[in-house]
């Protein structure tokens, strides 16, 4: 009983966790995903001289 009382301590706490670090993984995904369009575009008209 001991354990799944701290299993479920830790699993909510995760899920909090969760919660609060979501949006700013969403962020960082869109971000990564635009600063490598931006570069890929500068790395294609410097190739395609």
């Amino acid at each position: 009983m001991i354990t799944g009382a701290i299993i479920k301590e830790i699993i909510g706490d995760g899920l909090n966790d969760w919660r609060e670090l979501l949006p700013g993984l969403i962020g960082g995904c869109i971000g990564f995903i635009i600063g490598m369009n931006i570069s890929w575009e500068r790395n294609k008209k410097k190739y395609n001289k």
